[in-house]
Parts: structure tokens; sequence; C-alpha cells
């Protein structure tokens, strides 16, 4: 039989969102309510994907830390070099990161984790993706939507 949710004794309850095929909780992340969603495996919660979360959520500051200076690193000269109206000045590095506002943190059955902004207007709108794994790091910063 199919499970529709499930209780976490540190993230609380999952509930899967049947369009996406995620477990979905509301979580706290650095004090602020976020997503955090995983795909079910075999209906059922991935143990892999908790375990990341657990790793992320235990080092928060850490990770805060290294997804917005890699989302700066990668995107702020993009936005100033091609996002910009006429005559508006270049975004700081302190403004770019103020405007970010962490949304949801995906994780994946691989290990795959997706952390996702909203924009705070920097792209018109668009949502900023930071993807990466625990041993690997942060690999990529895109744009979307």
């Amino acid at each position: 039989m199919q499970s529709w949710w499930f209780k976490d004794p540190q993230f609380g309850v999952f509930a899967i969102d049947r369009i996406t095929g995620h477990f979905q909780a509301t979580v706290k992340w650095n004090g602020t309510e976020v997503c955090l969603a995983f795909a079910a495996v075999n209906s059922a919660p991935s143990e892999s994907a908790l375990a990341v979360a657990r790793a992320l959520w235990s080092n928060q500051a850490i990770w805060t830390k290294k997804v917005e200076d890699y989302a700066v690193s990668e995107l702020l000269p993009l936005k100033n070099e091609s996002w910009l109206e006429d005559g508006d000045p270049e975004v700081t590095t302190k403004k770019f990161v103020k405007r970010l506002t962490l949304e949801d943190v995906t994780i994946q059955p691989d290990g795959i984790f997706e952390f996702v902004f909203d924009d705070g207007d920097l792209f018109w709108g668009h949502a900023v993706f930071v993807t990466g794994t625990l041993n690997g790091g942060l690999e990529k910063a895109e744009i979307v939507g």
C-alpha cells in the first residue's frame, strides 16, 4: 500500500506531493521556514536523502555560507554584465546575497541536493538554483524559470 505521509523525528511530518512524487515538509533553516523535499523511492522515504538532509541541517551555517558564496561567484558577474537596466548601479556582493531568499531544499536519492532561492528580482523573477553533493561540493548555480 502507498504511504502518503510519514513522520521523521528531526524534521516532522512529510506528505507526498502527488504531482511531483516528492515527500515534502516545512522545516526551519537558520530560523526561516523552507520546504524540504525528496523523491519517494518505492513509495517510501529515501533513507539516503534523509541522511543528506541531516548532514546539511547539522551544519547550516557552513552550508549557508558555501551556497551563498558559490551563487555570488557564479551569478553576480552575470547580473552585473547582462541583467542591469540602463543606469542601474552594479549590484554588490552584500546586496546580491540579501536579495536571495531560500525557499526549498530538494534532495535526490543519489545524494544530489538543490537549494532553490527566490531571486528578489535580481534576474527579473527567475529562481536561482545551487546544486551539489556532500562529497563533491557545489557544482552548479543557475537561473531557472
